[in-house]
Formats: C-alpha cells, structure tokens, sequence
C-alpha cells in the first residue's frame, strides 16, 4: 500500500481525461464564441481631423496688455450704451396712484356700492398711445398649487373628463355654495381653476377736462382690443363662461361679471393668466388714443371689487407712454452702467500693477517651481563658500 508521501511525489494529470465521444465531437461553445468575438464592433472613433480632435484651431494668448485693452474698449461701449439706456428711460411719463385705500369705504361690507372716485393730474406730457395699467403686491402667483390650478385642454375647447377638471381645478371645478359643498346638479365652472377665479375685476371709467375737474368732463374711450399677446389667445377657445357663485366669501370676494362673452374676446382673463414671477406685478388693462397735456386733469371712476385687503394687498392705478425700449426700465441702464464701471475700474487697476510691478512676458524666472530652484542654489552657495 502506497505511502502519504509516496502519494503526492506521484505526477498528476494536468486535466481530466476526456472520453471517447468527447474527443471525437468539436467544442460548439468555442467556435460560437469566437464568432461573437470577431464580429464585436469596435467603439473607436472614425480616423479624421473632426471625430480625434485635430482640427487646426487657435489658442491666444491672453497677456496683461490684451486683458487691459479688453476691459478698457468693453467699458467704453458698455457706458454708453447704458446712458442712452437711461435717457430712454427717463424720458417715459408715469402717473402712479393708489387708490384701494381711498377706496376702502367702497368695499362691501362696508357699502352697498363699490364705486369710487380718483383725480389724477398730468406731470408732463403724455403722448399717445397712453397704456393703463393695474399694480398688484404681496399676491403671489408663482405659488406652485395656484400656477397648476386650470386646464389646458378646457381653454382650448376639447373635452375634460370630471376627474380630470376635479385633478386640476379644485376647489373651482364645479359651484359650490359657500359650505364649500358642490350644488346640485353639478354646473362646471368654465374656466376652471383657481388662476382664473382670482382674476383681477376692478374697472376704471376715464373723464378728461381741461384745468380743473368738473361734471361738464368728457368721457375718454377705452381701447381693450389687442392687449393680450398673440401667444396667449392661441391658448383659448371660444367657450362660452359660466357664472361662479362658491368665490363670495368673505376671504376673496369676486364678482363675476361676463356678460356672456367667450374665453377668446375676454382680454382681461388672458393677461391675468400670463403668471407673473414676482409678487408685485402690473398687468395692461387697456389704453387711451389721445394725447394727454401737461396740466390735464383726469377723473377715474373706479369699480372697487377686487379683495386686495384679504392678503393685505396694494392696488395701483398706472397711465404709462412707452418708447422705443418699451416702458420704464432702470435695471437695464444699471446694469449697463455698474459693468461698464467696473470693466474701466479693472483696466485701471491692471494697468497700476502692470506698471508697479513689471515683468517680461515669458520669463522663467517668475515661475514658481523656479523659485524655489534659486532659493536651494543660494543655500547650497551659502553652505559651500560661506
């Protein structure tokens, strides 16, 4: 009987012994693979200039003298520009009047009636077209809820299912009595959604007189036509409105008056629903064709509905000119002038230092691995002759 140590001096075979049919019958799992293997493709881009990044190309070199002349010729026309920016600013005529704190006797349930009287004087003189417009603060459209809260596909005029007008539109999906409940049979609210159940419904009536106000003023004609923009009437159909009723609360009191028209002819709906990004906003509710005087005065009869002191709210009244930047913008003068400064400001500065410390460009000496070379040479100078 062979010994442990006998054992494992004996040779062993490298592999297992194959057996007849084994040895007789080609490896299909081989050849298969090496099939595969040769037909792989390759991911390696194309040979040409484009795809390896060899085309010629130019790489400046941006020297102190070229940063300087850079900033220098930058601020030069950036002052400018922001000057003439300013000019066309200023040269805008604003008339700026808040009147929901005149107008808060006005207000149900303080009275029975929500009109109110506002006089305006010209400053300067306005020159036709004279764009009216409604200021809002501290009402938040861009609240993620209120911007989701209508239906795309109701504007347009195709069928919403009630699931789906109750997904986007409620609480103001269908009327509701002031429990908050639906009233029965449901009546849908068209348009749905709480964008256009907050719309702004304040109106304004215009009396012009020369000099001082009197009941002998004439009435100026408003025009509301062509103060949406054409994107936003494309977004509406011609469906007809239905009265809310469940929006007479005590918390946002709207009155509803649309007097039959379609979503398309209600101008008014599609500037509000344009979401404003910012809490105070103004919104163009119509414009006056006649060139208004300085010294002018105007009468503005005021149907104070919208609740702005639930949320403690502003309402302004604007009559703005525009030119040819549009209205009054002093953040795109500003912004000119501020850069413009400080490109002038940096060239100044680069060019002190160029001059107080200057340098050959190029020069290896400057670098800092060679520095800190010089500094080893001087120790080792220092150790060896000193």
């Amino acid at each position: 009987m062979p010994t442990a140590a006998a054992a494992a001096a004996m040779p062993r075979s490298s592999a297992p012994a194959e057996s007849p049919m084994t040895s007789s019958t080609p490896s299909t799992t081989t050849t298969t693979t090496a099939t595969t293997a040769g037909k792989k493709k390759s991911r390696r881009p194309k040979e040409n200039p484009f795809l390896q990044q060899e085309l010629p190309a130019c790489y400046p070199v941006v020297t102190i003298n070229v940063a300087i002349a850079f900033l220098f010729g930058l601020g030069c026309l950036l002052i400018p520009i922001g000057a003439i920016a300013l000019f066309a600013s200023n040269s805008i005529v604003e008339v700026v009047s808040r009147y929901d704190d005149a107008c808060l006797t006005r207000f149900p349930p303080n009275s029975s009636s929500t009109t109110c009287e506002l006089y305006l004087s010209i400053p300067k003189t306005m020159h036709k077209p004279i764009y009216i417009y409604y200021e809002l603060d501290n009402f938040y459209q861009n609240h993620r809820r209120y911007v989701s809260s209508y239906s795309r596909d109701e504007l347009l005029g195709l069928s919403v299912s009630r699931d789906s007008r109750e997904r986007s539109c409620r609480p103001q999906d269908v009327v509701r009595g002031v429990d908050g409940n639906p009233i029965q049979p449901l009546t849908p609210i068209i348009p749905c959604g709480l964008i256009a159940w907050s719309r702004f419904n304040d109106s304004f009536s215009f009396g012009f007189s020369r000099g001082m106000i009197s009941e002998s003023s004439s009435p100026l004609n408003v025009i509301k036509e062509g103060i949406s923009w054409i994107s936003d009437r494309e977004k509406f159909s011609n469906t007809p409105f239905v009265e809310s009723e469940g929006n007479e609360s005590e918390s946002a009191r709207i009155e509803r008056r649309f007097d039959g028209a379609t979503l398309r002819e209600d101008e008014d709906l599609m500037v509000w629903m344009r979401i404003s990004p910012f809490s105070k906003f103004r919104k163009l509710w119509g414009k006056l064709d006649r060139t208004l005087r300085e010294g002018d005065k105007l009468q503005v009869n005021i149907s104070n509905q919208y609740n702005s002191y639930g949320f403690n709210g502003n309402k302004k009244l604007v009559l703005s000119t525009s030119g040819w930047l549009g209205g009054a913008n002093l953040f795109l003068a500003a912004a000119y002038l501020v850069t413009g400064a400080f490109c002038l400001s940096a060239s100044v500065c680069f060019l002190f230092l160029r001059w107080l410390f200057p340098r050959n460009f190029g020069e290896e000496s400057n670098l800092s691995w060679n520095w800190l070379r010089a500094a080893n040479d001087g120790v080792t100078e220092v150790i060896m002759f000193g």
